[in-house]
């Protein structure tokens, strides 16, 4: 490949000439923090926010759910300095993403959290979000340890590599990712907003009762089971033995309420189970799901062109004499202990 005069080759990029070349551990100080005596109630419940991998969550770090107090601190943790990068180094979290975070107000954190100090030739905030947009390539340096924990080897990362732009420029590029990450947030809080919308008029449009606890005009009560197809994907329930090689094999937890495949790492059975699964299910049609198993009563769609199998976690159905979409609110409508109470066939639907 020819290159252009305004960039160059380096060993795993080519970058700009004007950006350096160098390693994490080169632009950085690192800090490391610590846990003090649960059994010492003196040091715990005050105003500190304390971080672990489980508040690791987002860009910027101010808070927890849980506070020390100062004597706590001084005891067994480390304050992390403003404008420093909380970095998970340990925590199963690290088998599927890397959680950094800048800090914005004083907090402490503890020894599963490293707190790198950029230098000043580094954007703190460049500092995070580098460290974000490489997570492919710094999950691949995670190891296990004997506990099933993600381990991040803290040599690895500080050898690893950092491509540096002129100062100017990496506040050009913060300034660029903070816009976006603003306008996505307003986004989400309009989603809210539609969101808490949708519920009011769902409890008002699929309530089948006037005020009197009286069926609407029009509505009938019917069973569930008389109105769609209620299918156990998996009789057996004992979960085929995994494959190299085949389709996944997917239950309540591994999907969003919309469907989507979320798990990164699902089990993966031979493709005679969905050959067989086929038998029962459509995943072509507009089925639903409902949990049986942990998160019990969850309603979900589930429709895919790909394939797959159904774990027994679910229950699978089918709309025959209803509509699905209509089907599929009127689940999500009823009461959540409704929904974990009774049998998917059992259920009581209003319809009109």
């Amino acid at each position: 490949m020819e290159l252009k005069s305004e960039h160059k080759h380096t060993v795993t990029k080519i970058v700009p000439t004007d950006w350096e070349v160098s390693t994490i551990g080169d632009v950085t100080k690192w800090v490391s923090g610590g846990t003090p005596n649960r059994g010492n109630a003196e040091y715990w419940e005050g105003s500190i926010p304390w971080i672990s991998g489980s508040t690791l969550k987002s860009l910027e770090i101010s808070t927890s759910d849980q506070f020390l107090t100062e004597q706590g601190v001084e005891a067994g943790s480390k304050m992390a300095p403003i404008n420093a990068t909380l970095l998970l180094v340990r925590g199963s979290a690290l088998h599927s993403c890397i959680r950094a975070g800048l800090v914005v107000a004083p907090v402490s954190f503890n020894q599963d959290v490293k707190a790198l100090i950029p230098d000043r030739s580094v954007n703190p905030k460049y500092l995070t979000i580098y460290l974000l947009a490489m997570e492919n390539s710094l999950l691949k340096l995670v190891s296990s340890a004997g506990n099933s924990a993600g381990v991040l080897d803290t040599g690895l990362v500080k050898n690893f590599v950092f491509f540096k732009p002129p100062r100017h420029e990496q506040d050009v590029i913060v300034e660029a990712i903070s816009d976006m990450d603003a306008l996505i947030q307003s986004l989400e809080q309009q989603i809210i907003k539609k969101q808490q919308i949708k519920q009011g008029a769902m409890q008002t449009l699929l309530n089948p009762y006037e005020e009197n606890r009286k069926l609407k005009q029009g509505w009938v009560k019917r069973q569930l089971s008389s109105i769609a197809n209620v299918i156990d994907p998996h009789p057996s329930h004992r979960a085929p033995p995994e494959a190299k090689h085949g389709i996944p094999f997917l239950g309540i937890g591994d999907f969003d309420e919309h469907g989507n495949i979320i798990s990164k790492n699902p089990r993966i059975v031979s493709s005679l189970v969905h050959s067989e699964h086929s038998e029962r299910y459509d995943l072509t049609k507009n089925l639903i799901g409902l949990g049986r198993v942990a998160s019990i009563g969850k309603v979900i769609r589930l429709q895919s062109t790909l394939p797959f199998a159904i774990s027994p976690t679910l229950g699978v159905i089918e709309a025959v004499n209803v509509d699905s979409e209509f089907l599929y609110q009127a689940l999500q409508w009823l009461p959540t202990n409704t929904r974990q109470k009774a049998e998917p066939e059992n259920r009581c639907i209003h319809n009109f």
